[in-house]
């Protein structure tokens, strides 16, 4: 059987008052404790979504540079593959047509793109529009290969 003390008794009126004070103290402090807590779960969250949003748009500017990327070309370049052509088209016209600026009339272009399957891998020319009507002239149905030895043929080929 429990036996219930008055405390009441054992303890004079001051005794009380201060473990009450002590009490009230104990509460503030949780209560500025619990708002503390609060403040730092709203401030993660906020940060979280931050970080979230930032990812999210990093990862959406990526997807929109490579659809750019691939409805420009209709073909899915890799980088890679877009320097190799890049690099072409400056030397070639630096060299051969004496146009370092490439500059090809208020159109633009210059080149044309042949994209073709093979069995091994996806392929794809870029040719020199001047060389082409060139070697059309000098070699007329055997033009590519007359291309070729212009330099006005750029063969890549896709993993």
């Amino acid at each position: 059987m429990e036996t219930k003390i008055n405390w009441n008794k054992y303890m004079e009126e001051k005794d009380i008052k201060e473990i009450n004070k002590h009490f009230d103290a104990l509460h503030n402090l949780m209560i500025k404790m619990r708002e503390k807590v609060t403040e730092c779960q709203e401030t993660t969250k906020a940060l979280m979504d931050e970080k979230w949003k930032d990812n999210e748009l990093t990862a959406m500017k990526f997807q929109l540079a490579q659809a750019l990327r691939e409805r420009n070309n209709g073909f899915p370049l890799t980088d890679k593959n877009r320097a190799v052509v890049v690099n072409w088209r400056k030397e070639h016209d630096t060299k051969v047509h004496n146009n370092p600026k490439q500059y090809h009339g208020v159109s633009g272009g210059g080149v044309t793109w042949c994209f073709y399957p093979s069995a091994v891998a996806l392929g794809c020319d870029c040719i020199c529009n001047a060389c082409q009507e060139r070697a059309i002239q000098e070699a007329g149905v055997n033009w590519y290969e007359r291309c070729k030895e212009l330099g006005g043929v750029c063969e890549v080929f896709f993993d």
